[in-house]
Order: C-alpha cells, then structure tokens, then sequence
C-alpha cells in the first residue's frame, strides 16, 4: 500500500531490481508464481497510478516507470499495460489536442514514448495529420510557427502521407509567395523584395517532398533572378523567359 509508482526516481530504483531473465533463473519452476504476484500485486496500483495521477503531457515520469519495470515483467504484461492503459489515454489526449491553443507541442510528449511504444504511437499520426491541415488552411509562409510543429513529424509520418501534408498546405503558399515578389537589385540586402520569399521557401528544404524545393526555385525564382542580375548588369538589356541560362 506504501508504492507510489509516480514518485521521482522510482522508476530507476525498481529497474535495479534484476531483470526478468534474472529472476526466472533464480526462481526456476516458481517463476510463474513471481509473475502472477507481480500482477496480482502491482497492477492494481500501476492501472489507478496511470489512469489518475498521470499527465499525458508530463511524458518522463510515466516512461521512467515503465522503463523501469520492464525487466521485471513478461512481454504481455508490458504489452497490456500500453494497449490497455498507456494508449487510450494518450488517444484521449490526442482526441483533445488543439494545435492552435497548446501551451505544449505535442511532439514533446508523444514522440519520447517511440522507444518504448515503437509503432503503437503510429495509430495517432492520422489524427494528427487532419488537426494539423485543419489549422494550415490559413497558413502564411512568413509564419514560422508551421515549421516548428511539422519539422519534428518528418521520418515519423510514413512517406505518403508527409508528402500529402506538404503538396496540400505547404507548397502552395510557398508557391504564391515566391510568384508575387519582385527582385530589385538596388536594395542593398541584394535580394530585394523577393529575398525573404526564398528564406521562407529555404526553410522548408529538408521537409519538401525530393525535387520540390529545387522546382520552386528554378520556376518561381531564377527567371525574376536572371532578368534582376541582367538589369544589374546590362541596364539597357532585355532577356526572354525562354532564353538559355
């Protein structure tokens, strides 16, 4: 009655305890009784620990436990514990994540439980695709903020759906930034009106779809590049769209 599983360091203390390889040699034929004691004895407590006293969004002191017990417990003990417990109330966390008022990114709190979890964290990245392209539908690209909370996404959504999320929300604006500017050679910057469209198109490099970002550029930027250098050059000098570069 005395465990308080959410209390700092326990989760490190119960994992010096011996693995479950450890135990089972030592008990040999009663290895299935300790197994049954651990659960008869402690999941009572873990399952209120978890369903009550738990912060989704306080993610380090939940895994240190689990990590914690985990050498202790049989694989499908573990298995319920993050099927039964750990997963629905993170869904129901999910399930109320407002990417427009939280105080705390989601990543921060989902993404530590991939070592521990590993593809169980996967279910929730539909979910979060939708809320995400519900509050891009108004996105600017000189807003950052997209950037913050998509960047860590990348190699976590599988490939289809990443590049839907970035051709659908992303590159569009990009696009129309990039068409809207005008380069003036004059400004002493160098890039003129037109140089912070191409920060915010640059920002997203790593993220775009393969082939993406150097076909932005190369459509909706080199051309105004070529005609402002020319002018810069050779004030009097005209250059045709379909020139050879």
């Amino acid at each position: 009655q005395g465990l308080q599983p959410m209390e700092h360091g326990y989760g490190n203390a119960v994992g010096g305890l011996g693995t479950g390889q450890d135990r089972t040699a030592e008990l040999g034929e009663y290895s299935d009784l300790f197994s049954s004691c651990m659960n008869e004895a402690l999941m009572t407590r873990l399952r209120r620990c978890i369903t009550n006293e738990w912060e989704c969004v306080k993610a380090a002191p939940m895994i240190e436990l689990v990590q914690g017990w985990q050498p202790l417990i049989c694989a499908d003990l573990l298995d319920n514990i993050l099927d039964q417990l750990i997963m629905p109330k993170l869904r129901r966390e999910v399930d109320g994540w407002n990417p427009r008022t939280a105080t705390v990114p989601i990543h921060h709190w989902l993404h530590p439980w991939l070592p521990v979890a590993g593809d169980k964290i996967l279910q929730f990245t539909p979910m979060i695709k939708q809320k995400l392209s519900s509050v891009l539908s108004a996105w600017q690209p000189q807003d950052p903020s997209a950037h913050v909370v998509l960047a860590p996404w990348h190699g976590i959504f599988d490939d289809r759906m990443w590049d839907r999320l970035m051709l659908d929300h992303i590159v569009p604006p990009l696009v129309q930034s990039l068409r809207a500017t005008a380069l003036d050679p004059t400004r002493p910057e160098g890039g003129g009106s037109g140089f912070e469209p191409f920060l915010w198109a640059k920002r997203w490099e790593k993220q775009l779809p393969k082939g993406v970002y150097a076909s932005l550029i190369e459509q909706e930027l080199l051309y105004k590049w070529l005609v402002a250098l020319r002018g810069w050059l050779c004030p009097s000098a005209r250059i045709s769209r379909d020139a050879e570069i």
